[in-house]
């Protein structure tokens, strides 16, 4: 359903449910498929609350739009209810008149004034260009629409009107300094070619020149580069008059070619169509006296049981033929009752009582204000007949009660009160310019009361508005208050916990470098007192005055020297035999385990120089059996210091035999061997 509705293109395929769509329709809401609808309808909603939602969704918005409304009304409420929530919508969005009064309010939301130069892009003007975007959808699906009963001089007398009545709302808005150019421009491309967009916006900035605070090609306060306050004050259109004539005489131009399309007379193929369409219309209208005359009701009656099904009050006349389980619709139409049907025999019918000025009311609907002003303009100044007047006067009454209430509830509060303060001000000027019509007195009274109305709804909003500022500025000064006091408490807890800190580190400092001196004096004084008594034991230790010193031989000094160089001798000599030893094949154990190294064995070592090489091989084979017996011999088991040491544990004696050699090779591994 959703790509479907992207081909609606008219108001009467929107508001017509019936075909391949009502079997769908239909058979979503058996199923309660309606997980992918776009707006929820309560299942506790009368069919009143659902038409104000229909109407407050679509406003200002095109077929298709409504189409997919209906559509989700449909698959929740099923195709009947849905169907005649469309006939109630159905002619409130055919009236250029109603969109462009959806426009001007859309385009009051713009700022204006000082606040306009200051804020170039206000808020919701995103949403109000697409909104008007809508609007230009819907004025094409009218001329669509007139295009299709009366050919292009139809379209053309369509495009006059929207033409006329767009003007007459750019004008408005760029006097009021609410011109929008992107809304500007989505609305010329509604009633102009594309390619003259710019001359016809060009002729409206021109038309509405010479009494605009701001004259200028860009648009409103918005687009005035580098506006301040003061210029704007002086009204800055008083210094430009060259301005003045630019895009003279564009509007006209525009109208001449259009008046010129509406004036073309039918072709024969756009005759030939409306033949069709009118010849249809007959048909559609003897289909219903045919209907009407099998069924055994009248035309009126007819309508009364498609519109209202069993509830209708011609319900009893029919309620013997129905089926068993087959609404009055569906018996309707297998007598060939069908919405083209329904829609020509409506148009035919002449109103006579108070329903059928409902159903003369139903298509006011959509613009009931201004139907309402319409109206009371023609009750006042028009020479009416009596049933005329009282027809007018019930259908007033209607829009009053019905249209009006949910054409206000798809404004803003703020333009609602505009719109009901200008109706009331109309009707109140009618009255007073037409004293001697009977119901001046009565208009003149409810126009007054309407005034007074607004008046106190709007005092109501100001005072509101002036007591929510002052709760906000209220609640932003103690907010502030607040802040500031919390963050003076907190910088002065900071500072003196910060104080405490530093008092605590700087007496701890104080404690420590006092026990510091304190400890090195106690050092200092125990030191000099033990260098004093190690002198006085090294002094009384030096000599022994119980004892005569022995004579002994003493060296000259001649002989010491020669003492010294022959042992130094004998020394050079062990280190030349050791190497010799060495290359010869004498091992590092062996020179280990016997101590051929130690100084005091020089002699033993030169003599063992002329030894042969069998006898050096024998002292390293014995130098190694001893290294093993060595090894047998610290066994734990065998050794009785080795038993005491800590950490033996005769359980497991096997680990800690082990402990010698890896602590020989830790040994080893520091040494660098």
């Amino acid at each position: 359903m959703s790509e479907s509705v992207k081909t609606v293109d008219t108001w009467n395929e929107a508001m017509n449910i019936s075909g391949d769509r009502a079997d769908k329709l239909h058979a979503m809401y058996r199923s309660g498929d309606d997980e992918n609808v776009r707006m929820r309808v309560a299942s506790t909603s009368s069919e009143a609350e659902v038409l104000a939602q229909v109407q407050a969704a679509g406003n200002a918005q095109g077929p298709a739009f409504m189409s997919a409304l209906l559509n989700d009304v449909a698959a929740q409420r099923d195709v009947e209810f849905a169907q005649r929530i469309a006939d109630q919508v159905k002619g409130t969005q055919d009236s250029s008149t109603a969109v462009t009064q959806a426009v001007g309010q859309i385009m009051s939301d713009a700022e204006s004034g000082l606040w306009g130069a200051i804020s170039p892009g206000y808020t919701g003007q995103k949403e109000n260009v697409e909104q008007v975007k809508g609007a230009g959808e819907q004025y094409k699906a009218i001329q669509e629409q007139a295009y299709q009963s009366g050919g292009e001089p139809a379209r053309a007398r369509v495009q006059q009107e929207q033409f006329q009545l767009i003007t007459d709302e750019l004008t408005k808005a760029w006097k009021e300094g609410k011109y929008d150019e992107q809304i500007a421009r989505s609305l010329a491309d509604a009633i102009v070619p594309t390619d003259q967009i710019d001359y016809y916006l060009e002729g409206v900035r021109q038309q509405a020149g010479a009494n605009s605070p701001l004259r200028n090609s860009g648009g409103g306060w918005r687009d005035v580069p580098g506006l301040n306050v003061i210029t704007s004050i002086a009204r800055v259109g008083d210094f430009l008059p060259w301005m003045t004539q630019r895009g003279q005489g564009n509007l006209d131009v525009l109208a001449q070619r259009q008046q010129q399309e509406a004036d073309k007379p039918p072709d024969a193929k756009e005759f030939t169509r409306v033949a069709k369409l009118m010849s249809e219309s007959g048909k559609q209208i003897a289909q219903s006296i045919k209907i009407s005359q099998s069924v055994g009701v009248s035309q009126e009656q007819m309508l009364s049981l498609w519109e209202e099904g069993a509830n209708s009050p011609a319900y009893t006349k029919i309620q013997n033929k129905l089926p068993a389980g087959m609404s009055v619709r569906g018996f309707l139409a297998d007598q060939g009752m069908s919405e083209g049907v329904y829609t020509s025999t409506k148009a035919a019918v002449v109103p006579q009582n108070m329903v059928y000025q409902l159903a003369a009311a139903q298509p006011l609907m959509g613009d009931a204000m201004s139907n309402i002003a319409k109206i009371t303009k023609d009750l006042m100044t028009k020479d009416l007949k009596d049933g005329e007047r009282e027809s007018l006067t019930a259908q007033m009454g209607i829009l009053q009660q019905y249209g009006m209430p949910q054409q206000l509830a798809g404004m803003g509060p703020a333009a609602a009160r505009t719109a009901r303060l200008q109706l009331a001000n109309k009707q109140m000027q009618w009255a007073q310019d037409n004293p001697l019509v009977d119901q001046a007195p009565q208009v003149a009274q409810m126009a007054a009361q309407e005034r007074a109305a607004v008046k106190a709804e709007e005092l109501q909003y100001l005072q509101q508005r002036a007591k929510a500022a002052f709760d906000y500025q209220k609640q932003t000064s103690r907010a502030w208050e607040d802040y500031y006091q919390e963050r003076g408490w907190a910088q002065e807890d900071f500072q003196q916990q910060q104080a405490w800190a530093e008092d605590d580190y700087l007496r701890q400092r104080q404690y420590t470098l006092e026990d510091f001196h304190r400890q090195q004096r106690y050092s200092e004084q125990d030191f000099a007192t033990s260098m004093t008594r190690m002198a006085e034991d090294t002094a009384k230790g030096m000599i022994n005055p119980w004892q005569r010193m022995q004579s002994q031989g003493i060296w000259s000094l001649e002989g010491m020297n020669q003492n010294v160089e022959e042992q130094q001798k004998w020394l050079r000599d062990q280190l030349r035999a050791l190497e010799e030893l060495k290359r010869r094949g004498l091992s590092q154990q062996a020179i280990d385990t016997f101590g051929l190294a130690d100084p005091g064995k020089a002699q033993q070592v030169a003599y063992y120089a002329t030894a042969d090489n069998d006898e050096l091989e024998k002292t390293n084979r014995l130098a190694r059996r001893q290294a093993r017996l060595g090894k047998k011999f610290s066994d734990p088991e065998l050794n009785q210091p080795a038993r005491r040491a800590p950490g033996f544990n005769a359980v497991n004696g096997d680990a800690l035999r082990r402990q010698p050699r890896c602590r020989q090779r830790s040994q080893l591994r520091q040494r660098g061997l």
